[in-house]
């Protein structure tokens, strides 16, 4: 049985156990459908612009998944193929994944995520952010 009894855990708990199953380093994975990387994951937009640091360093290139139904087996297949390389995923029509050595890592990645999001959402209406160039991220 998972915890104590007095709270039922979340129904995608199937994909949280996913991540764990393939990924040793990860002790703690964060859902959730925060709104501009929401926006993303509905409108078929992966994140994949390296225009910031802080984006670029904490979680490079974030893909966006195949749509599997919520709180089924589908939707863990769907993330399979990408959890070795990423820490943060976009859940086609769905939502976001990120996941980390502990909470406060995965809780971060997922703020850093939905404002990465929110940057290049309102980059959009200047014409598009600038990305960094191959130098300038092998830097950082």
């Amino acid at each position: 049985p998972i915890g104590d009894g007095r709270y039922r855990p979340s129904t995608e708990i199937g994909m949280h156990l996913c991540v764990y199953d393939h990924r040793d380093d990860v002790r703690s994975a964060v859902h959730a459908h925060p709104l501009y990387a929401t926006v993303h994951a509905i409108c078929g937009k992966p994140l994949t612009q390296q225009i910031m640091p802080e984006s670029t360093m904490f979680l490079g290139e974030v893909p966006l998944t195949p749509y599997g139904l919520p709180s089924t087996p589908e939707l863990s297949d769907a993330i399979i193929p990408y959890l070795q390389r990423h820490d943060a995923l976009l859940l086609e029509n769905h939502g976001a994944l990120t996941y980390g050595h502990d909470l406060n890592s995965a809780y971060f990645k997922m703020e850093a995520l939905d404002y990465y999001a929110k940057v290049v959402y309102l980059a959009a209406s200047y014409g598009g952010a600038k990305e960094f160039n191959a130098d300038q991220i092998e830097r950082l």
